[in-house]
């Protein structure tokens, strides 16, 4: 069975854009920001929250991670979130009355669009 790579990102307000990260073995990580030569010096603890990839794609290709906005093929915009007592990814949005969620799984989502993520389209 093959292993899943596990690959996060976290936001850096000083360059204002997404360090990836992915871990290579135990608990050492490799930080690269595309379109930007490495800086270096990046840890675990000085990056805001970290936001998981999915290990699904959009219907364009696009890697999914946790605080992902994509939007249903009925134009309904969801956060991509993590349950960690269920133990798998979702959507959710919210109404003027309630919270509605939706399944995100690998057979129905490259229906699916990333339209932004929740760090640079803050409402």
């Amino acid at each position: 069975m093959k292993q899943r790579i596990l690959k996060f990102r976290a936001w850096d307000k000083e360059i204002k854009a997404f360090v990836y990260i992915t871990l290579i073995k135990g608990s050492q990580f490799i930080f690269e920001v595309p379109g930007i030569e490495s800086k270096g010096g990046w840890s675990k603890k000085a990056l805001g929250e970290w936001h998981q990839y999915t290990g699904l794609h959009d219907k364009r290709g696009k890697e999914i991670y946790e605080g992902d906005l994509i939007q249903t093929i009925l134009k309904e915009p969801y956060v991509v979130r993590y349950d960690d007592s269920l133990g798998q990814f979702f959507g959710e949005r919210k109404s003027r009355e309630e919270r509605e969620t939706i399944k995100i799984s690998g057979i129905a989502f490259n229906r699916y669009k990333v339209i932004g993520n929740i760090c640079e389209h803050k409402k």
